[in-house]
């Protein structure tokens, strides 16, 4: 939610010193780092299930990364 993401940046940020302009970049990007790798994780999750409801006899590992490779690949989520 974006109030949370809101504080959460907000406190990272108010750890710092308010002069230090590169530790606060820095802490941006470090922010910025973290939430795109969480979108990320949470993107793998939805395709992993897409990929067993597409293909319900795949239960290994590989076939269902597999599968979810393909689907994202087919909606362009690897870009």
């Amino acid at each position: 939610d974006r109030g949370a993401l809101e504080a959460e940046l907000r406190a990272r940020l108010g750890r710092l010193d308010p002069d230090d302009l590169e530790g606060r970049m820095d802490e941006l990007r470090r922010f910025k780092q973290a939430n795109l790798l969480r979108v990320a994780a949470a993107a793998l999750l939805v395709l992993a299930a897409l990929a067993l409801a597409a293909c319900p006899g795949a239960r290994t590992r590989a076939d269902i990364l597999g599968r979810a490779e393909g689907l994202a690949t087919t909606t362009e989520l690897t870009r």
